[in-house]
């Protein structure tokens, strides 16, 4: 583990610096006395000894908190070390499967955007991660930033799997042909990466609509039952699948839907919808009519 020197005088210093130079500075702080206490409690109570209003003391306390969490819980599996560069955009500096890994700490994934790591990802050749904090629950749940980063603008693009609709039959609800497309929403391209027409994979669409039939008969309805959740666990479960057959990280499931615009004569249009996205790629879209 690394070691830190205390910093002097807090309240003296604190007054009239800016905010990120005043967190790294009591960040540098509360990890000096976790070093030495390995008390997390009486290592964020160094925060009180600054003067700053209630808002940054409530911001500081739960940032280093999720902070020292990782630290504590993680520290020897994965030997992390603090870093306090703001410039390589990562808390800690770590080991994973043998291999450096940069790892970000946050307690809310809505407040990240990963297209920030994408230029530092491919300037340092590191891998990185985002570590989300439970504060409540103490928990703490590793995010692999292993998206593709596109050729073309230098952001991040996505894998998506594509699922075509099965034909029509009512004992054969299975999707003949999967494709992963490697898709970037910025400059908004599509490419074929992978073809699969050797597995038939059970269609989720018609397993969901199977399911929400059943509430209408008294005798299979559930009370519990869930038209999101059931889908996010059903796409998890095809997810899974793909990523071990292919080695890569899916950012999306997409099934082939007939989307109704008139019922009174059927009226439509065929879309990809999207099933379930990664936590991480929110510019991925709902829909794609460009899959096919």
């Amino acid at each position: 583990m690394v070691h830190l020197k205390r910093a002097r005088s807090p309240s003296r210093r604190a007054g009239h610096q800016h905010p990120a130079n005043l967190f790294k500075m009591i960040r540098h702080h509360v990890f000096s006395v976790f070093e030495k206490t390995g008390d997390i409690d009486s290592s964020l109570a160094v925060i009180h000894a600054y003067s700053l209003p209630k808002i940054l003391t409530r911001t500081f306390t739960a940032g280093l908190n999720a902070e020292l969490l990782v630290y504590s819980k993680e520290g020897s599996r994965l030997k992390l070390e603090p870093l306090l560069d703001a410039g390589v955009k990562a808390d800690f500096t770590g080991i994973r499967k043998g291999s450096p890994v940069n790892i970000d700490v946050t307690t809310n994934l809505e407040y990240k955007d990963v297209n920030t790591y994408a230029d530092v990802i491919r300037r340092k050749k590191k891998s990185y991660e985002i570590a989300l904090v439970d504060l409540r629950k103490e928990e703490i749940q590793f995010f692999p930033l292993r998206f593709p980063i596109c050729q073309d603008c230098g952001r991040f693009s996505h894998y998506i799997l594509y699922m075509a609709r099965p034909p029509r039959s009512v004992f054969f609800l299975a999707s003949e042909y999967q494709v992963i497309y490697e898709h970037c929403p910025h400059c908004w391209s599509f490419r074929q990466v992978e073809y699969n027409d050797s597995y038939f994979v059970h269609s989720i669409l018609y397993s969901l609509q199977e399911r929400t039939g059943d509430q209408f008969q008294p005798e299979t309805a559930d009370p519990d039952f869930d038209a999101d959740q059931f889908l996010i666990k059903e796409s998890i479960s095809t997810v899974k699948f793909f990523e071990k057959l292919t080695g890569k990280m899916l950012s999306g499931i997409a099934e082939e839907e007939y989307v109704i615009t008139d019922p009174r004569d059927a009226d439509g249009y065929w879309t990809a919808r999207i099933l379930w996205k990664h936590p991480l790629a929110k510019d991925i879209d709902d829909e794609y009519s460009e899959l096919e």
